[in-house]
């Protein structure tokens, strides 16, 4: 709403993309009436497969008004209704004026190099009318691109259509590790990107303000996404963690891996962690004193994602050849956007000092890989990968408290052969989890975790 920008300097630290990108993924059922109603076609497959011939609305149609695709969201409501999706006029207008990305994606924002390696718009031609103009349409704050299915029936729409900033006084956005063109596309504002604190001052931050222990446990970026996840690896660390600062982790992961976690791994959220948090999750912080965050692999969108980011800034980004591979350079930094960013925000949101954080995943902005805050060693392979009993051995030591136990009180208690407790007994003794107490005569060991 113009009026409440006016004077005024606008804060966000969001990027969401359910704000002002909006998806439609059955196109007829939002633009066909509007079609029917104001251009020569016959709803949106036809217009999808004959917008390049003469019924196609001209130059003059939008400058007398026959099509306003400027049109107040107020003339139509937010739901779809008689006359369509309240942003049909400007869906259909950009959908004339697309063109095809190398990916088979479509964008009414494309460009090209020209001299002295400037870009110019190739859907604005530089003499004559210009369409934009003529319809009323931002280039910049209205951008609409198209994702082809197999047949129309299957394309999916998205607009993004950006509230005017420029009556504010400006706008200030923040984030811990931003891409800024992401930025500029979202919010059509040509931010200047300032960093706050230097390298250094961040490390002196993180270290005397903040006092942050960082730990890391992987040697790859761990995109937790499809089957990538690894619920037994991240429960060994889970235990190890508390084991080591005597408290029970919160973890941080994907809204994919939480599900592994309650199929495979229940423990690990109803006994071994003290909270799950998704990475999307918004504002929140932790305010545990002397906080313990494990962060579980890394977030990693759909490529779809991937490619819609760039079809809006009108770049083709290919499909990954595996999860850890590149995106080319532009498709990284849009993954950069969403993994390192978000990992680097529960690396450091705790609302009270002496923290620790385990960073299962190397998914991080350089300037927290590089600030010499890692100090401690990687508890790697800490159980296989299939130890489930051993695991459930481990936890019983743990919640002992230092108590200590015999070899049968353990294989009663937890329910497992005698096998599966002497190795987990042999490794726990390795990695220095549990102390071997040597009692006299004849009587067995014992064994008690070390607190």
């Amino acid at each position: 709403m113009g009026n409440l920008l006016e004077d005024r300097v606008v804060f966000t630290c969001s990027l969401r993309g359910d704000a002002y990108i909006t998806e439609i993924e059955n196109p007829s059922q939002a633009l066909d009436s509007y079609l029917n109603k104001n251009t020569k076609f016959t709803g949106y497959c036809d217009f999808v497969q004959n917008r390049d011939t003469n019924r196609s609305p001209s130059i003059r149609d939008y400058e007398n008004g026959t099509i306003d695709p400027s049109t107040h969201d107020e003339e139509f409501g937010y739901a779809i209704d008689e006359s369509g999706h309240h942003l049909a006029p400007q869906i259909v207008f950009g959908l004339l004026h697309t063109e095809e990305l190398d990916n088979g994606w479509e964008t009414s924002f494309h460009h090209q190099e020209g001299k002295h390696g400037k870009k110019y718009p190739t859907n604005r031609p530089p003499i004559g009318r210009d369409p934009f103009k003529a319809g009323g349409v931002d280039y910049y704050r209205t951008r609409v691109v198209r994702h082809p299915g197999e047949t129309p029936v299957d394309d999916t729409i998205y607009a993004l259509d950006v509230p005017n900033f420029t009556k504010a006084k400006s706008v200030v956005a923040f984030n811990i590790d931003p891409t800024p063109w992401m930025w500029g596309t979202y919010y059509g504002v040509n931010f200047s990107h300032q960093r706050v604190y230097s390298d250094n001052e961040i490390v002196e931050f993180l270290s005397k303000e903040t006092d942050v222990d960082v730990i890391q446990t992987a040697t790859s970026r761990k995109p937790y996404e499809g089957n990538n996840v690894t619920p037994g690896r991240d429960a060994s660390i889970a235990v190890w963690a508390t084991a080591e600062f005597g408290k029970r982790p919160f973890i941080v992961s994907t809204k994919n891996a939480f599900g592994r976690y309650r199929s495979k791994q229940p423990p690990l959220l109803n006994t071994d962690a003290k909270d799950g948090i998704g990475y999307r999750r918004g504002g929140s912080i932790i305010t545990d004193n002397a906080p313990l965050v494990v962060l579980n692999g890394s977030p990693r969108p759909r490529n779809e994602e991937f490619q819609l980011w760039g079809a809006l800034a009108g770049e083709s980004i290919p499909d990954s050849p595996d999860q850890q591979g590149s995106f080319g350079q532009v498709g990284d930094t849009i993954r950069h956007q969403f993994s390192e960013s978000r990992v680097a925000k529960w690396a450091t949101r705790f609302a009270n000092p002496n923290g620790v954080v385990i960073l299962n995943t190397t998914a991080v902005p350089k300037w927290l890989q590089d600030s010499r805050l890692v100090t401690r060693a990687s508890p790697t392979q800490i159980l296989p990968e299939n130890a489930n009993g051993q695991r459930a051995v481990a936890r019983y030591l743990r919640d002992q408290n230092g108590t200590r136990v015999k070899m049968d009180d353990i294989q009663f208690e937890v329910g497992v052969s005698e096998n599966t407790v002497r190795r987990a007994r042999n490794q726990l003794i390795d990695q220095g989890w549990i102390d071997k107490h040597i009692t006299d005569g004849r009587q067995p060991n014992e064994y008690s975790w070390i607190v």
